[in-house]
């Protein structure tokens, strides 16, 4: 019996050593694995918060490419969440409304808009009579600019203001830039800027839509498209039908054109017969000046003035020559100038002396 004792007790001696010496092992290799990949006993006790939170933690994953990628949309929901909860309240141009149909639109008609605010962006001086002889009487508070620049110093001192006619080209800013600053100001990011323009090129046109302009109105301007455009973006509705009193026409000019732009105003109309003559009765001795000084950009720019201006009083022969000698300008197309020239030069004669005898 002892020796069976012995015996029992010197096995359970040897197990006891080799337990112990398995855990020892064991024990090496968890302290070596620490080690090597410290991160890999942290996944675990940081598996709860990351639920929680929704932002993976580093090293919770042993996928080092997954995880930054699941960060990365986590941090651009968070950013655009934050951006949205950061941004203050401001006015949404409301979608464009259907056009209602109407009959012929005079002066009167634009009295339903009354109590609008209106800012016109334009240098030229006829330009503005005639957007002031349609809307003068009709209650809309006009407020002018004579160049980009102007106007947005008007439209950051008066937040009353809804609709910008912008002139494509002025001095000091033009139009696109100042549209382009005014879709950068988050404060005035909300305004219907509508493009006014003689220049119909489809580069200029792309242009003034990339600068951020949502419509866009022809030079000459027409009575009925700038009551269409106040009507789609002016929360009135209120159908007015009026006709339009008919005038006998002249070879080239277009008398009865020219009275319904100004929206049937025949003293305003006379008014800017009067303007026209005194700043371009001289058009063609200029013009031989500047060519002779050999200053094109100058020339294109008094015939654009031309085409929009003598389009406005219903000379529309002339408004197509000067846009035609403009482009042969801008084309350098030597062999069609001197023709254009003078197919110019004759034409602007012919309708400086109807509007004199209009007038007298």
């Amino acid at each position: 019996m002892d020796g069976v004792n012995q015996l029992l007790t010197t096995y359970a001696s040897e197990a006891i050593a080799i337990i112990a010496g398995v855990l020892i092992l064991l024990l090496i290799v968890i302290l070596k694995q620490k080690k090597d990949h410290p991160e890999d006993l942290v996944v675990h006790e940081q598996t709860n918060v990351s639920k929680t939170r929704h932002s993976p933690q580093a090293g919770q994953t042993k996928n080092p490419v997954k995880s930054e990628e699941v960060e990365k949309e986590s941090l651009d929901i968070e950013t655009i969440e934050s951006v949205k909860t950061s941004q203050p309240s401001q006015m949404i141009i409301p979608k464009r409304r259907d056009l209602a149909l109407h009959g012929a639109i005079t002066k009167d008609s634009f009295k339903m808009f009354a109590g609008s605010k209106l800012l016109i962006a334009e240098d030229n001086i006829i330009n503005q009579k005639v957007i002031n002889g349609m809307l003068g009487d009709s209650g809309i508070n006009i407020i002018m600019a004579d160049n980009g620049q102007e106007a947005l110093d008007i439209l950051k001192n008066d937040k009353d203001i809804y609709i910008v006619l912008m002139d494509a080209h002025m001095p000091i800013i033009d139009g696109f830039e100042a549209t382009e600053r005014i879709r950068a100001d988050k404060t005035l990011d909300h305004l219907l800027v509508v493009a006014l323009s003689g220049d119909t090129a489809v580069d200029d046109i792309r242009k003034m839509k990339n600068a951020g302009m949502q419509e866009y109105l022809e030079k000459p301007l027409k009575v009925e498209k700038l009551y269409d455009i106040l009507y789609c973006y002016i929360d009135v509705i209120n159908d007015q039908e009026s006709t339009l009193p008919s005038v006998d026409e002249k070879t080239l000019l277009h008398i009865d054109e020219g009275i319904e732009i100004c929206g049937g105003d025949v003293e305003l109309y006379k008014e800017i017969l009067s303007e026209c003559l005194s700043m371009y009765q001289d058009a063609n001795q200029n013009i031989k000046l500047l060519m002779l000084k050999e200053d094109t950009d100058a020339i294109k720019k008094l015939l654009l003035d031309i085409s929009g201006v003598s389009a406005n009083i219903g000379a529309d022969t002339l408004a197509q020559i000067a846009t035609k000698f403009r482009e042969v300008l801008n084309h350098d197309t030597k062999d069609q100038f001197f023709g254009t020239e003078e197919e110019f030069t004759n034409t602007l004669s012919t309708i400086i002396k109807e509007i004199e005898s209009y007038l007298h």
